[in-house]
């Protein structure tokens, strides 16, 4: 397929995750002609280099060798620096940020942000810093450059000047993940303490709702867990399964076949629920059992909220019932969810 054409970057980037499938993620990634293989060792990293090459000739691909770079430990993807240390900006990019002259017009302004957001995962709180200059960019807004607009000029410049270096996630690093939201926004923040014990940043993000967002939704966002400690034991029916966690003990089914069918279910599944700091999760293990998720045994006083922010805020996307369901499985867990997905 000639190149130029609208969906030529799609069909070329589903050639080569054919041709490179079952390697994708496991020792190498790709994004269209550009091709990265990871390796632990230099005797490990041949193996890999081998098995991209016998795939990409079986293809009948031909690779340009002024193009390519091996055995390197550092190298640039996607307008980042990537190393053994983590992930860092691109110095050339943060050059041109750093002569970036004051805008002059609003055609200015969209170009500034479109470099500094793609660069936004390194800015701790980007969407509140950027707000003046993305206000002077709304429609039918006239080009008026304040004393806001030049101070978060300069305060998106000297942070991304001085951006730090965005650490690799591993299973075996603990998490500390920090999240928060307004009616204004939300943002989060992930940062690993690796096992020197030295904190890391892993990313971060954040987003403004705008306007008219800010007047429909409602200020109380936050779910935390000491609400959901809270909820979870005043809940009639999670509070009583807490309490079998608790006492360790898995009652026959003569002392449940009494009870609501809602402390039936959980009881079915008692194997599964643990109690990690006072919350109720149920825990879900992968197919090959090296990996589990925790998902939030929701109270019944938090299933409306729940729903509402998956489904019905403007980062929700008023998605079907499958996909809604798919995004609310991944962290929580409640009787009857599908039920209650549909008639929402």
């Amino acid at each position: 397929m000639p190149m130029g054409l609208c969906n030529s970057a799609p069909v070329f980037e589903r050639l080569m995750e054919t041709v490179l499938s079952g390697l994708t993620w496991k020792i190498c990634l790709v994004y269209l002609d550009d091709v990265i293989i990871f390796s632990k060792s230099f005797e490990e990293h041949m193996k890999n280099l081998k098995e991209v090459f016998q795939r990409l000739k079986a293809a009948n691909l031909k690779l340009n060798p002024k193009k390519c770079n091996f055995l390197k430990t550092e190298f640039k993807f996607l307008g980042h620096i990537d190393s053994e240390s983590g992930v860092a900006t691109d110095t050339n990019k943060i050059q041109s940020v750093k002569d970036w002259p004051v805008p002059k017009s609003i055609k200015d302004v969209r170009s500034f942000l479109g470099l500094t957001s793609y660069y936004r995962k390194f800015i701790l709180k980007y969407a509140d810093k950027a707000k003046p200059l993305y206000k002077v960019t709304e429609k039918n807004q006239k080009f008026v450059w304040t004393e806001d607009c030049q101070q978060s000029f300069e305060e998106l410049k000297n942070t991304l000047i001085s951006a730090p270096i965005l650490a690799y996630p591993t299973r075996e690093d603990l998490f500390i993940l920090d999240t928060d939201a307004s009616n204004v926004g939300m943002g989060s923040s992930a940062v690993s303490t690796p096992r020197w014990n030295r904190k890391m940043r892993v990313c971060t993000r954040s987003k403004d709702y705008g306007c008219s967002q800010n007047e429909k939704d409602n200020p109380d966002k936050e779910i935390n867990f000491e609400n959901v400690s809270e909820s979870q034991l005043s809940d009639d029916v999670i509070s009583i399964i807490i309490q079998w966690k608790i006492d360790e003990v898995k009652p026959t089914w003569a002392d449940v076949s009494h009870m609501s069918p809602e402390v039936k279910f959980y009881w079915s599944r008692l194997n599964s629920l643990i109690l990690v700091n006072e919350i109720l999760y149920r825990k879900w293990e992968s197919y090959n059992g090296k990996h589990y998720d925790l998902h939030i045994v929701l109270p019944a006083s938090f299933k409306r909220f729940v729903l509402n922010q998956v489904h019905n805020t403007v980062t929700g996307g008023r998605l079907g019932v499958r996909k809604t369901l798919s995004k609310i499985k991944q962290r929580y867990f409640w009787y009857k969810m599908r039920q209650d997905v549909k008639f929402w």
